[in-house]
């Protein structure tokens, strides 16, 4: 039990510092390899989120607070879009 609740307290972790990351910039698509000032893999965190959610291993709840902050699912789509 306890392993998940580290899991869980550093998802909710990284995702604090992932609304840092909104508030700052607008916006929280991070490159992949985007490290906070505390040296944590934000961008790698992230690119885990999105592939979970195209795998169905997201939880909604999980996916709704990231829907709720603006998350890209797929960034290499929109970035198509804004090109094309």
């Amino acid at each position: 039990i306890g392993i998940i609740l580290d899991l869980t307290e550093s998802w909710e972790s990284m995702y604090s510092f992932l609304l840092e990351i909104q508030q700052q910039e607008g916006n929280c698509n991070v490159p992949q390899n985007y490290i906070t000032k505390n040296g944590k893999k934000l961008g790698i965190w992230l690119n885990n989120q999105r592939s979970n959610h195209r795998k169905g291993k997201l939880s909604k709840e999980r996916a709704q607070k990231l829907d709720e902050v603006g998350i890209v699912w797929n960034p290499l789509k929109t970035k198509e879009k804004l090109a094309g």
